[in-house]
């Protein structure tokens, strides 16, 4: 395999890796909003989203390297970041149903499993 196609693989299977862990931080955080009616649970997706912009857009600049490109400057950095951004707030726009089909999965999952709802149930449940 020639190093162009080993990089456009790598790529595509860090994106796919990234792809899954937005689709499912985002299904978490509504699972957990709907699960405990606490709507600042919602803030693990913005978190992980930026998790995700920063890991992608070190991958990037390794790719470059990788590839013989010069790392360039703070604008390159920076219209890296931007595209990555950009990726990381669509996603998960673009595949809405997937993250409520998922989160849907994750409530039923909890409510199966008996998992505590409030903090006094859960704490409970750790004491014992």
């Amino acid at each position: 395999m020639h190093t162009l196609e080993k990089q456009l693989f790598r790529a595509l299977w860090s994106g796919a890796i990234l792809f899954i862990l937005i689709v499912l931080g985002c299904a978490l955080s509504v699972a957990l909003m709907v699960y405990f009616k606490q709507y600042e649970l919602g803030l693990i997706f913005p978190t992980i989203g930026v998790l995700c912009m920063v890991f992608g857009e070190k991958i990037l600049r390794a790719m470059e390297a990788a590839g013989g490109e010069d790392p360039g400057g703070a604008g390159s950095t920076l219209i890296r970041s931007a595209v990555v951004a950009v990726v990381v707030v669509m996603i998960p726009t673009m595949c809405w149903g997937l993250v409520l089909s998922v989160s849907g999965l994750m409530v039923s999952g909890m409510e199966a499993g008996n998992f505590p709802k409030d903090a006094a149930a859960f704490s409970l449940l750790f004491r014992s």
